[in-house]
């Protein structure tokens, strides 16, 4: 690394009562679940312990408050008040229109044809107000690109989603996206 290396570390939010139920948030929001809590507050302190910990500069996250609240609680585990967390709307995840609140499964039941279309082109857009999955990575893609430039040579925290944060890997990793099945 050089000096003009930005070290960025990826958390997810915390696990939410739509996760334990299978169903897909996207944009909507849903409850972190209490076991959530605690273990937001422990990556902190994780983190504080580790060589990165007295390093971090900034923490990121998306503005979903699934997202946000976790890393206020990371931001209270690592034991530095004065570092509040920055919302910015190219962290936040893909909007899944119609499909929010419905789990794989009832998308296969209900809509075959545009599960096919959205398994096949990373272009096609969810209907009701969705995303498109290439979109949606370039949009994130574009939000941690102006982070790191933001930050050269320093260690930020972004706190996000698991479908941005495979985006990303998927265009830092350069390679060809799959199905994603967030």
């Amino acid at each position: 690394m050089t000096d003009a290396d930005t070290t960025i570390i990826l958390l997810r939010h915390g696990r939410t009562e739509w996760n334990q139920l299978g169903k897909l948030q996207g944009a909507c929001d849903s409850p972190l679940l209490p076991e959530s809590l605690n273990s937001a507050r422990a990556s902190g302190a994780r983190l504080r312990a580790s060589r990165y910990g007295s390093k971090v500069t900034a923490v990121y996250t998306s503005p979903i408050p699934r997202a946000s609240r976790t890393a206020g609680l990371v931001v209270e585990g690592l034991g530095r008040p004065g570092l509040a967390p920055r919302p910015r709307d190219g962290l936040r995840e893909r909007s899944f229109g119609g499909w929010e609140g419905k789990s794989w499964g009832q998308i296969e039941r209900e809509a075959p044809d545009e599960l096919a279309a959205y398994q096949r082109d990373r272009e096609w857009v969810i209907p009701g107000g969705g995303e498109s999955s290439a979109g949606a990575g370039r949009r994130f893609v574009g939000a941690m690109t102006a982070i790191a430039a933001a930050h050269a040579g320093e260690t930020v925290v972004v706190v996000t989603h698991s479908n941005a944060m495979s985006q990303f890997m998927t265009a830092m990793l350069r390679i060809e996206p799959g199905v994603d099945r967030a």
